[in-house]
């Protein structure tokens, strides 16, 4: 999939917080075989990259993996929020709080994390206006 350059606005106003991203490491770790995020910086100076139109596409055409920050520093509000809840039990905690969310007109939906495991889920959370952290904190 080509990502077109409405498609990058659309997700560049939905979900960047901040121009401050993670990318996901291209090879595994030796030892324990994971892959781990972190900070991309400037070849020669260190200096911390920026999430770029480029950045977006690559990441929605599948060439990379990137992670956002759901807070912004500027006024500590947030876009969204994903909760990742990998407990016994998850899913009955996760449609209460879907039920309450629901009642505040806020959008919600919920995701396996893992195929067949209903156990664990992801719940995302969406507003169309950012919200102070303080709120979501007290969810």
């Amino acid at each position: 999939m080509l990502a077109t350059p409405a498609l990058v606005k659309e997700y560049f106003d939905l979900f960047v917080n901040r121009r401050a991203y993670t990318v996901q490491s291209f090879r595994a770790h030796p030892e324990s075989g994971r892959h781990y995020y972190y900070r991309p910086t400037q070849r020669g100076s260190g200096a911390d990259l920026h999430l770029t139109e480029k950045t977006i596409a690559e990441h929605l055409e599948g060439k990379i993996t990137i992670g956002l920050y759901a807070i912004n520093p500027s006024n500590q509000c947030c876009k969204w929020v994903a909760i990742d809840a990998d407990y016994t039990l998850a899913m009955e905690d996760l449609i209460k709080l879907q039920y309450h969310l629901t009642g505040d007109h806020v959008d919600c939906s919920r995701t396996p994390a893992v195929p067949g495991n209903e156990e664990m889920a992801k719940m995302k959370r969406s507003v169309s206006l950012p919200i102070p952290v303080c709120s979501i904190r007290n969810l």
